[in-house]
């Protein structure tokens, strides 16, 4: 393999993004953030606080900012390109959307299979610096794969269930004034 080729392949490498705690953490990042509303609110303002109050629009934008920034705050931060960051962070904002639109019940599921994947992959990680338990470690890595398949899927199918709720009470519904709402 020549220089060239060695380099593009290790380029692909670090700009694949790994779907792990990496990114995860900026949804912790906004949990701490809203538990600090009040001190946010003195840091940036009454306008800028007003303005995210009322201007729907303005509260995504910055929302996809926070998400954004977080990531950069991570330990694959200078290997990802930017513009990977960017479209990860408007998918994790995506998601955050489709979640807030969840009514309780596919909520606790979410929340649950969340909890129970970060406690497994805390296992294999654990398990990692053993290499007797191999063999623990790889199913905890197949489970905690196939819970976060099923935390995509949960969230999906109760996006879709909210959407079905809208549109049954509204005989106007539009889908955009749903999603930004």
């Amino acid at each position: 393999m020549s220089k060239e080729e060695t380099e593009n392949t290790l380029d692909q490498e670090l700009n694949k993004p790994k779907f792990d705690n990496e990114y995860i953490k900026p949804i912790f990042y906004l949990v701490i953030g809203s538990v600090f509303k009040e001190i946010m609110k003195k840091f940036l303002g009454s306008k800028v606080d007003n303005l995210l109050l009322t201007n729907r629009y303005f509260k995504h934008v910055f929302l996809i900012f926070v998400i954004y920034f977080s990531q950069e705050l991570g330990d694959q931060s200078e290997r990802i390109n930017p513009s990977i960051t960017l479209l990860l962070s408007i998918g994790i904002w995506l998601v955050i959307v489709m979640f807030s639109k969840l009514n309780m019940f596919f909520t606790i599921v979410v929340i649950s299979l969340l909890f129970i994947s970060f406690i497994l992959r805390k296992y294999s990680n654990y398990y990692k610096k053993r290499s007797k338990k191999e063999s623990i470690r790889n199913l905890l890595d197949r489970i905690a794969t196939y819970k976060k398949y099923a935390i995509g899927a949960v969230i999906f199918i109760g996006f879709l269930y909210a959407i079905i709720q809208e549109s049954k009470k509204k005989s106007t519904f539009n889908f955009l004034t749903f999603l930004f709402k």
